[in-house]
């Protein structure tokens, strides 16, 4: 398929438009986020896609879901610990000096972290290019734009709030996301010059900011390996998106967003059970990509460090 019928395309094979400004503001918006998925390219969305599942049993399994979710989410946020500032030791004579560099931090803005952030945010502007070029900007909500953004704010913002330091421990459990998108690529749907070869950067990025975060000083903590409450905490919080937010775009768009409306084409397991069968090897992976990604924190972390705020005892 040519770039130009890619950009002329619009829903299916109907290429005659509305002048935009015969539109409202909503529509127009509407225009760019879905009038251009093909619906006929398999495991894209649209009628057949929608099919699968019927409208009685979508929502009994979205409403189970939310409420499992839900109930993770208040088990994991009752019983965790909350999370330390761990800062590697600097090695000096004085230590008011020490804890001046402490102050500057100075790993917020070495060469490799302006590199990743510089290329980080390049990768997602040129995603979010694309979509909009293609208006196909509604699968911009796929999780891993969502970490795209998450990496960036760790990226750029000092590690100084506990916010920050929840959000990074509750992403570490969705990284198994952008090993999955490598391991089982979809790249049926990308055909404009480069777009290919962005959604590999985009993802190998995804894969190297977290190393880097977790072996650059230690501003961010990780818990206990044996700490069970963050795989709930951010399991809950990863079905919630799915099924609260995803899960809804995909039905009234028809636009299969992170394969919510129907199995990838990738997908090994497939059939109508589809999204049964990933809540549990959704959790499996959440917990075990977590807990592995947590391994390089603590094994950084363990010794020479000092830790400031936060509060070690568990909710009661």
């Amino acid at each position: 398929m040519s770039t130009a019928s890619v950009l002329m395309a619009g829903t299916g094979t109907n290429t005659s438009r509305i002048p935009y400004s015969s539109m409202s503001v909503l529509e127009i918006f509407y225009d760019y986020c879905v009038s251009g998925v093909d619906f006929s390219l398999p495991g894209n969305g649209g009628k057949d896609c929608a099919a699968i599942l019927s409208n009685g049993r979508r929502v009994a399994e979205s409403v189970v879901a939310l409420t499992a979710g839900t109930g993770f989410v208040w088990l994991g946020a009752r019983w965790h610990a909350a999370p330390r500032r761990s800062v590697r030791r600097q090695i000096t004579a004085h230590p008011a000096e020490r804890s001046k560099r402490f102050d500057d931090d100075p790993h917020r803005y070495d060469p490799v972290r302006i590199l990743l952030l510089v290329a980080m945010t390049f990768a997602l502007a040129l995603e979010t290019c694309y979509k909009v070029a293609t208006r196909q900007l509604v699968f911009i909500v796929n999780p891993c734009h969502l970490l795209c953004v998450i990496h960036i704010i760790l990226l750029a913002v000092p590690a100084k709030h506990k916010s920050l330091q929840y959000l990074f421990r509750i992403h570490l459990f969705f990284l198994h996301c952008p090993i999955i998108a490598c391991v089982l690529p979809v790249t049926n749907t990308l055909f404009l010059p480069f777009e290919v070869a962005t959604y590999w950067i985009e993802h190998v990025l995804l894969l190297i900011v977290p190393v880097y975060l977790l072996r650059s000083g230690g501003q961010y903590s990780v818990e206990k390996l044996s700490d069970p409450s963050w795989i709930f905490m951010s399991f809950g919080v990863w079905v919630n998106y799915h099924f609260a937010f995803l899960d809804p775009i995909a039905f009234f768009t028809q636009a299969n967003v992170n394969s919510m409306l129907c199995p990838a084409i990738a997908d090994p397991i497939g059939g109508k059970n589809w999204r049964v069968w990933a809540y549990f090897h959704q959790f499996t992976l959440t917990a075990v990509a977590g807990k592995l990604w947590g391994l390089l924190g603590v094994a950084e972390c363990e010794e020479g460090i000092d830790e400031e705020g936060g509060d070690d005892v568990k909710k009661e």
